[in-house]
């Protein structure tokens, strides 16, 4: 980090004598410290929370560890790899999806980009453990993490390094609530993946407790 002194040239005191064709002006007293990002991979935890929004900007290929530590699984297109995201390289450990009995309109989205949407709507409704457990996850410093839509989590699921399930943790939560024909399944089941035969997509009863990996934008 390089620091360079700006010195503000204002004078305080102004004086024109139009009859002599001077001026006169006190010495500037006031010094501006401006700081430079050296991109010399030297950062700390608030420089590297914004590092892809500056020119030092990290370019990510799929796989790769991401900013926050875990697994680059999705790149924005045209971003030339400064922009994605990345799953969490730890789990929330298991939790039920909540809001028994309701219909969580606006959680209904499973593209990619989604997962946010569902997620901030679940946060603000304050009935989904999972969700409470995503917003509370911290790692490496980084807490901006969201529970993943049914595609999102799908693709993550396909890019990331995960151990073979075993019974009782054979499925991941994702922030989609189920949207289809039945009103009642509505209001009971939200989308799980399957963490061996990820394209499994099912909707289960909202009260099962499941694991999820949260993920986050950079």
């Amino acid at each position: 980090m390089n620091k360079l002194n700006m010195i503000i040239l204002a004078a305080s005191i102004l004086n024109v004598a139009h009859a002599e064709g001077y001026s006169t002006y006190e010495e500037p007293t006031q010094e501006l410290e401006v700081d430079f990002l050296d991109c010399d991979g030297d950062y700390t935890l608030e420089q590297r929370k914004t590092l892809q929004e500056t020119d030092c900007a990290i370019q990510y290929e799929i796989g790769d560890t991401g900013p926050a530590g875990g697994t680059v699984f999705y790149l924005v297109s045209g971003s030339n790899g400064t922009h994605g995201m990345e799953s969490s390289p730890v789990e929330t450990g298991m939790f039920s999806w909540g809001c028994l009995d309701t219909d969580i309109k606006g959680t209904g989205n499973k593209g990619i980009g989604e997962g946010k949407g569902n997620f901030n709507v679940l946060i603000a409704k304050g009935c989904s453990p999972i969700a409470k457990a995503v917003q509370e996850h911290c790692v490496n410093g980084f807490n901006d993490w969201y529970l993943g839509s049914r595609d999102e989590i799908e693709l993550m699921l396909n890019t990331t390094s995960l151990p073979t399930p075993d019974a009782g943790h054979d499925y991941y939560w994702t922030s989609s609530q189920y949207d289809g024909f039945y009103p009642l399944w509505v209001e009971e089941n939200a989308h799980v993946i399957h963490l061996e035969y990820t394209e499994m997509s099912l909707h289960i009863w909202k009260g099962h407790a499941y694991n999820t990996l949260p993920i986050r934008n950079f």
